[in-house]
């Protein structure tokens, strides 16, 4: 039996995060084991979490390294910052894992032979980069194997898999077993686990508990329930032997040769699921419980790791951005200090985190996809050559979606649009830096009750919509104004793209029904310095007058809706006012302020003329911590106009929003 613990702290947690895991989880769990020197451990630490320890506890490493040093704990290897490696790119992936390994290597003495794959997550090509940095073995799970071919008792043994003549041994792990430690007694526990082995057949059980943490926040309970498990392992049955990988591999032992397809452990896969296929896989899981569907779960694909970037836009976003940072990395020649320190602040953003949900945390908080977006943005200006960088605009299909989108690249800064919506969804202020377009929509996840507000589209700016004009914004709030046009998935097509004056011109044709539906669109983008403004040309091409109020959604992300972080203001008839951060309108305002505290700026927006402004604040109901409840990602900002248009009559208007201290 091998007793596993994996640990890791995201990248981009606050300390108290880490303090509080380390008081509940990391400390507890360590300081019991070396009360059982007879015990022996394969231990995972991601990067993250070994050099904020080296900061702020290097106590706890000098421990490890006593039980590294008697052979009680096998360390195992991984991507430093965690990553989910199928995502990320071969050279980041091999850099990734070298980083850890050199870590380890340095601080313990000892080079890993075995690799972490955070939430079991597997492709097939991963075989051949994981031997390649010198990696002997991974762990998958039981379903995962049984979906491979190996039923019964194969599923308990070790298997062997390769690409392009690249061979590593995979180790099954009894994940639905080591749940069950959250829950059962670990003497039943033990004692079950002995007493599957009066056949005389070698097994190798693999636990990696969920979690031993006691939900009260009790760290000395924590503590009882670990030593109560190393208590009953230590008197356990003659016919259990507790071993470490290293000790299992040195013997040798049949192994049975198996291709696994893409997938992760079950929660993984869960998570990724649309609402629709999750509600057959409950179908079969529960027959499966009743003894009906012996092994359901490792025949049904409804999603694999990869569904997470289609089930949440905002974490398309985060890949395609770092998708399009590592190729700007891979451009730089000649300056190799350069290249690492773009590489590593990229790696710093690939963390699995930032790009999925598994029922907690994730890539609901606001504060993980900003430090993603961070270094990021971070990584791009290192790649920069000063003197050699122009300002400019291409068209990329950044989001590989098959459709172009139009980058605006300034010194200052970077203002990505797409044709769907003609809308802006990335928006980089270089200096600080930070993406106030990194927002998060509305949706329903598996755990949420009741009837909740959800989103149709990713949030993001100059989304436009046709009001009927008795709309109010509390029925725009709630997501409940009828009789409208919203534009944010009609298809803008280009008119003009003039790369010299860093312009884009976007054309929405009149659609063929609806409310408003003679109404042509056409807008214009233009990026100075520091200043983005968006030109607007309305025309009814219908043969009726039309009378509408003309809104343009306009969402901006701050690091939180408190005080210090965000406040709002407003400027009448030169006369400057506070707002509330609430569901709320402003009547014929000449600009709006938003404070940005965590940044030490403002931003501006302003018009032509002045406008009614409606305040939306974006909350979105989420589990962070166990607790489900609304968070906030982002303010809506949304300038509102009366407009009314007689058969080919047009009228125009302009936003501007800048950024500055």
């Amino acid at each position: 039996m091998v007793i596993g613990s994996h640990n890791h702290t995201p990248f981009g947690s606050c300390d108290e995060d880490f303090e509080r895991q380390y008081r509940l989880r990391y400390k507890p769990f360590l300081a019991t084991l070396y009360r059982f020197p007879s015990v022996p451990a394969t231990i995972h630490y991601s990067g993250v979490l070994l050099s904020w320890l080296e900061q702020k506890h290097p106590e706890f490493l000098m421990i490890l390294q006593e039980m590294v040093d008697r052979k009680q704990v096998e360390l195992l290897g991984g991507g430093y910052y965690e990553p989910m490696m199928p995502l990320i790119p071969l050279s980041d992936r091999i850099g990734q894992i070298e980083l850890l390994t050199t870590f380890l290597r340095k601080r313990f003495g000892k080079r890993p032979r075995g690799c972490w794959l955070p939430g079991l997550m597997w492709e097939q090509n991963l075989a051949g980069s994981l031997q390649t940095c010198g990696m002997d073995y991974i762990f998958l799970g039981e379903e995962q194997f049984r979906s491979a071919g190996l039923m019964g008792g194969a599923a308990e043994r070790l298997a062997l898999t390769e690409d392009q003549g690249k061979l590593i041994t995979v180790f099954p792990v009894a994940v639905r077993l080591g749940s069950s430690l959250e829950t059962a007694d670990p003497r039943e526990f033990v004692h079950s686990v002995s007493r599957g082995a009066e056949d005389g057949a070698e097994r190798i059980i693999t636990v990696f508990p969920e979690r031993f943490a006691s939900d009260s926040g009790d760290a000395q309970a924590t503590e009882a329930r670990i030593q109560a498990l190393f208590e009953a392992l230590s008197f356990a049955d003659s016919r259990l032997e507790l071993t470490t990988p290293a000790r299992i591999l040195k013997s040798p032992r049949s192994v049975r040769k198996a291709y696994f397809p893409s997938s992760a452990e079950p929660r993984v896969m869960y998570w990724a699921m649309d609402e629709e296929r999750r509600k057959g896989y409950e179908t079969l899981s529960a027959l499966e419980s009743k003894g009906a569907l012996d092994g359901a779960g490792s025949f049904f694909y409804g999603a694999f790791p990869r569904q997470f970037l289609v089930r949440y836009g905002e974490a398309n976003g985060l890949y395609s951005k770092m998708i399009f940072t590592h190729i700007l990395i891979n451009q730089l020649r000649g300056d190799k200090y350069r290249k690492r320190a773009a590489r590593e602040e990229l790696w710093k953003a690939q963390g699995c985190d930032a790009f999925w949900h598994i029922g907690d945390g994730g890539l609901h908080g606001n504060g993980l996809r900003k430090a993603a977006y961070r270094s990021l943005i971070e990584a791009e200006k290192i790649a920069r050559e000063k003197g050699v960088f122009c300002p400019s605009v291409s068209p990329v299909d950044f989001d590989l979606d098959g459709e172009r989108e139009y980058l605006f690249q300034g010194a200052e800064l970077n203002c990505y649009v797409r044709t769907e919506g003609g809308s802006v969804f990335e928006l980089d202020y270089l200096a600080k830096p930070w993406n106030y377009l990194d927002t998060f929509a509305r949706r329903r996840e598996a755990y949420a009750e009741g009837e909740i507000v959800v989103d149709a589209y990713r949030r993001s700016a100059f989304v436009d919509r046709l009001l009927a004009p008795d709309t109010g914004v509390s029925a725009m709030a709630a997501l409940k104004a009828s009789g409208g046009r919203c534009c944010a998935l009609e298809r803008y097509e280009e008119l003009e793209l003039d790369r010299q004056h860093q312009q884009l011109t976007l054309r929405n044709a009149p659609v063929t029904e609806g409310p408003f539906a003679s109404i042509e669109i056409v807008k214009k983008f233009l990026l100075r310095k520091n200043t983005l403004t968006v030109s607007y040309a309305l025309c009814n091409r219908g043969s009726k007058p039309e009378r509408f109020n003309f809104a343009t959604e306009i969402d901006l992300s701050f690091a939180g809706e408190e005080p210090a972080l965000q406040r709002l203001s407003y400027l009448r008839s030169s006369a400057e006012a506070e707002a509330p951060l609430e569901v709320s309108e402003l009547r014929g305002i000449d600009e709006v302020f938003v404070e940005d505290g965590q940044n030490g700026l403002t931003v501006a927006l302003g018009s032509s003329s002045s406008f009614d402004l409606w305040v939306i604040p974006i909350r979105v109901l989420g589990r962070i911590g166990g607790a489900v409840r609304e968070r906030y990602q982002s303010t809506c900002l949304m300038p509102v106009r009366p407009v009314i248009l007689a058969s080919g009559e047009s009228w125009e208007t302009r936003y501007i929003l800048k950024f500055g201290k």
